[in-house]
């Protein structure tokens, strides 16, 4: 009587080629998510609306928060308590943000010897890539990086540029979605300044 044959065993290539394939795939598939929600593939930014909104907020408190300056300062939302904040979150990467970034920094120039602090903070971000968009678009209004998008969450930030207007007593009065034009900036700062 002949002994029983053992079990082939499996070469280690028949599970090792399957298993680097699905994790290949997997891969490809998490890259193509994320460029899709970044709109490196289509051409566009995700969760920002083609139709600007302005959207009336009314007595909901504005969440304080810290944020490290691109100087290296850390400031606090509520160490501007006595003045109008306009909080714009943006991005290096995003189309329309960089259409509105002249807005923001004409209103930073008009508007800051009347206690109007303009303050930006880029989502999604490096701070190299932020830093070559304040260089390039000559931002000189305090602005920082939130890197694990706390503070967007914070504020429920859908997408960008998303830019809140922030009462002097710490109140949210508004939030613009979408690239904010110079009249609409100038109406809102005008109702929050007139009410002090």
């Amino acid at each position: 009587m002949s002994a029983p044959t053992p079990p082939r065993s499996i070469p280690l290539r028949y599970i090792l080629i399957p298993l680097f394939l699905a994790m290949v795939v997997g891969l490809l598939a998490l890259l193509f998510y994320v460029l899709s929600q970044s709109g490196q593939l289509a051409g566009f930014e995700p969760g920002i609306n083609l139709e600007p909104t302005l959207i009336r907020q009314e007595n909901r408190p504005a969440p304080d928060f810290t944020l490290v300056l691109s100087d290296g300062r850390a400031v606090k939302l509520s160490d501007y308590r006595g003045k109008a904040v306009v909080i714009n979150f943006w991005a290096s990467w995003c189309a329309p943000c960089r259409a509105e970034a002249p807005t923001l920094e004409e209103t930073h120039k008009r508007y800051a010897d009347r206690g109007v602090v303009i303050l930006g903070i880029s989502l999604w971000d490096t701070e190299e890539a932020a830093a070559e968009f304040r260089k390039v678009y000559g931002q000189t209004y305090p602005s920082g990086v939130d890197p694990n998008g706390k503070i967007a969450i914070e504020y429920g930030v859908s997408g960008i540029p998303e830019t809140y207007f922030i009462t002097p007593d710490g109140m949210i009065a508004a939030k613009f979605v979408g690239p904010l034009p110079l009249e609409t900036m100038e109406i809102l700062l005008g109702e929050m300044l007139s009410d002090e």
